[in-house]
């Protein structure tokens, strides 16, 4: 069978809802890879997730099952997930019942939101405002014939009208069943929060399910590889400093992930390994400093507070380049994680432990010592494999190379 070659061709995307994890797993398709796994910023299973509720009176919400109900009392009910979710994202999600909505904007010590509703015979945007946050002010009301069952995606994204590193106005796009309903702009309110949240209209009730907004919900404007390009050019453009990894797995997948976790996947015990060495490179950077397209951040990592182990060294000076960071936040928070890595980088250990097929490289593991009973966290750098045979058996071992894991900065 001959083999297909494409040439001279290029492809883009300009839907409102393009996320970074979006544009990853396309380029990796291009690259001939459709098996693909991530993670989710806000996973499948919202139970476990803290929520703030407000209710008026007997509202119900049962986490467990993401289903709300409200009593007849005229107002939205709401309960917002705590956890931060920066602009632009997509929330995807299936709902049951003709009456709902999907929250936006609050913050913790203020009911103040945007929130996209859905009713038997409309849909709309509105802000919630006052100080209880039941004042409605109606942004946008369209007539509509709302059907039970459907799965809802909600895409807020942040637009610079006056400059390229200012965000003032944002796009909220409501899309039913991969229908776009509506697409609003908006002018950015900077006192606005960045909490998301679930609402139910009265004594109506209705259950969401499969709630997902995805670990690199950042809505990008493009992807692209172009002529005489390999894939890995495109995807380039896309990580940039993010610390984006894309990790080829033992299921022949791979996993697009960033790992903001320090939950911890398995303990070593001082008698599981055989052999330990722990390594500290004296000459780690400690200052380091990341010009983007408009910014120049510096970050510090020599003190215990912020990184949450000596560092006994000098002024050590490294820069870096990252002409796509172009707001001031996104130029401080690449620069943060940079740093976190090459901290992480200069304590390492190697570690021989029985056969563990399961453990992946980016996962994180306590190491008991020795000298203590405190379980130190590290990540895995890299695992490498090895065996040895005699007449009666083969035994394998897995040689691990980790870096401390820092949850400062």
């Amino acid at each position: 069978m001959a083999n297909v070659q494409f040439k001279q061709w290029m492809c883009s995307d300009t839907e409102p809802s393009f996320t970074q994890e979006t544009g990853l797993q396309r380029l990796l398709a291009f690259a001939g890879i459709h098996n693909t796994a991530s993670r989710s910023l806000v996973p499948d299973q919202v139970g476990v997730y803290n929520w703030r509720e407000d209710y008026q009176g007997d509202a119900t919400f049962d986490a467990s099952g993401c289903s709300l109900g409200g009593i007849d009392n005229g107002v939205w009910n709401k309960v917002f997930l705590t956890a931060d979710v920066s602009y632009g994202f997509t929330a995807d999600f299936d709902k049951e019942g003709t009456v709902g909505g999907f929250l936006f904007g609050g913050k913790t010590g203020s009911w103040r939101c945007y929130l996209v509703w859905w009713t038997a015979s409309r849909v709309g945007l509105s802000l919630l405002n006052g100080t209880d946050g039941y004042t409605e002010s109606p942004l946008l009301s369209l007539p509509f014939s709302a059907i039970d069952a459907a799965h809802i995606q909600v895409a807020v994204k942040g637009i610079s009208s006056t400059a390229i590193d200012k965000v003032d106005d944002l796009m909220v796009t409501l899309r039913l069943d991969d229908r776009v309903i509506f697409s609003y702009a908006m002018q950015l309110d900077t006192s606005i929060g960045n909490q998301i949240g679930l609402a139910v209209q009265g004594n109506n009730a209705a259950r969401f399910e499969n709630l997902r907004v995805a670990q690199f919900h950042q809505i990008i404007e493009i992807a692209s590889v172009g002529p005489t390009e390999k894939a890995a050019a495109g995807a380039s453009r896309i990580l940039g400093m993010e610390m984006i990894r894309l990790q080829a797995r033992f299921d022949g997948s791979v996993l697009i992930w960033r790992n903001d976790l320090s939950t911890s996947d398995c303990t070593i015990q001082q008698g599981d390994y055989k052999t330990l060495t722990v390594k500290e490179d004296l000459l780690s950077p400690t200052h380091f400093r990341l010009t983007g397209g408009l910014y120049e951040a510096d970050v510090y990592a020599g003190l215990d507070n912020a990184t949450g182990i000596a560092q006994h060294r000098g002024h050590i000076f490294v820069t870096a380049n990252d002409p796509n960071a172009l707001v001031e936040r996104d130029t401080f928070d690449r620069a943060k994680r940079k740093a976190r890595e090459t901290v992480e980088a200069a304590n390492a250990i190697e570690i021989d432990v029985p056969f563990k097929p399961l453990l992946e490289a980016e996962d994180v593991i306590e190491v008991v010592f020795p000298y203590g009973i405190t379980p130190v966290l590290y990540r895995v750098t890299t695992i490498d494999f090895k065996s040895s045979s005699t007449k009666d058996a083969t035994q394998f071992e897995s040689k691990l190379s980790c870096r401390r894991l820092i949850s400062g900065f």
